[in-house]
This record gives C-alpha cells, structure tokens and sequence, in this order.
C-alpha cells in the first residue's frame, strides 16, 4: 500500500520492480501492465488505492518462505 502526492505534469504511472535481492536490475526486475508494457499501474487520482496485479506465470513464480523486495518508482513521459 502507497500514497501518492506526484503532481509533476509529465506523470504517468507508477512502476513496480521485484526482486529476491535488495538491489534491482531494469528491466529484468520489473512487472510490466497486462499489456507488457509500462507503467505497470498507469496513472493515480493520488488517493490511497488498493491495485491487483495479475503476475505473468512464465516470468515471475513466487515461493513460499522466500523474500522478496519490492520498489515502487513514479513513470513519467
């Protein structure tokens, strides 16, 4: 869960990056949109929002008793 309070004209989503490393390596490391592409979540009315994101199964598989670490960046045009 994230608030956003971007309010720079060129704005247009956030993307989502996750990994088993506390570092992450663009763009092997990040989830793309159900269209593969980016942002992975376009767009915000700068509320606090609840996101389901469908994970592709052939690129990422998550396993019980693992951690992961997850970045959020803001995507401008």
């Amino acid at each position: 869960e994230f608030w956003s309070g971007i309010i720079a004209s060129d704005f247009a989503g956030f993307n989502l990056y996750v990994s088993t490393a506390n570092s992450f390596t663009q763009p092997d490391d990040a989830i793309k949109n159900a269209n593969d592409t980016y942002p992975t979540i376009a767009g915000s009315n700068h509320t606090r929002t609840n996101f389901i994101i469908q994970l592709p199964s052939t690129k990422m598989a998550f396993n019980n008793n693992s951690l992961y670490y997850i970045s959020v960046t803001a995507y401008g045009t």
